[in-house]
């Protein structure tokens, strides 16, 4: 990565990029150097509420999910996250 650069501009919320309402970046520091790496999008309140909105008209699908439907989804969840790991 390319020191200071923005990393993403936007939020993503509900399974779309949209772009943090204050429009202002924020700095990423390394912790171990104290370094800064580069910026990302620094969401307020609205923003922060937007997820919890979303999670809420999901809910009533996710109880409807059987188990093993679940545990799928989990299970794909998992296998992506470890897949793209040198990316987080």
């Amino acid at each position: 990565m390319i020191k200071g650069t923005l990393i993403d501009p936007n939020l993503f919320i509900a399974g779309k990029l949209s772009p943090a309402t204050t429009c202002q970046p924020f700095d990423i520091d390394n912790p171990a150097t104290g370094e800064v790496m580069g910026q990302a999008a620094q969401g307020d309140r609205a923003d922060a509420i937007a997820p919890l909105e979303a999670t809420n008209r999901a809910i009533p699908a996710w109880y409807k999910t059987s188990g093993d439907g679940r545990s799928k989804l989990l299970k794909n969840t998992g296998q992506l996250i470890y897949d793209r790991s040198k990316y987080l």
